[in-house]
């Protein structure tokens, strides 16, 4: 759930306002002018959230990692080979398992040919 606000202006000076933590404990978000010494809190009931995304099981995400695949940000790593389609390109994703106290690596292959993408995940 992502919610948008509007950059907020500085009523003495017009300069945009920055967003702060407050120092003493609130309810809110501070916002500060760099130009001037203006400041206001926004009440939490008005706050809205800035940023926010639930990634659900990697195993039962297997659309969403198709688009993954376009998003070269993601670590990838090369020699890691698919075992579906022998391709040697992989993304790589951990997770931490509570259970079992542990780093869990998975892989999702790279491989797009023709437009298809294999996407094939697999852990090591």
């Amino acid at each position: 759930m992502i919610y948008s606000s509007a950059i907020r202006f500085c009523s003495d000076c017009g300069n945009v306002l920055f967003l702060y933590e407050p120092k003493e404990k609130s309810n809110g978000i501070l916002y500060k002018c760099r130009s001037c010494d203006f400041s206001e809190i926004q009440s939490s009931k008005d706050t809205a959230m800035i940023y926010q995304k639930k990634v659900k099981s990697l195993i039962t995400q297997q659309s969403t990692f198709k688009d993954y695949i376009e998003d070269h940000t993601i670590p990838r790593v090369s020699g890691i080979i698919c075992p579906k389609c022998k391709n040697n390109e992989a993304i790589v994703f951990n997770s931490f398992s509570l259970s079992e106290n542990r780093l869990e690596f998975y892989y999702i292959c790279t491989r797009v040919e023709n437009k298809k993408k294999c996407a094939f995940q697999w852990q090591p």
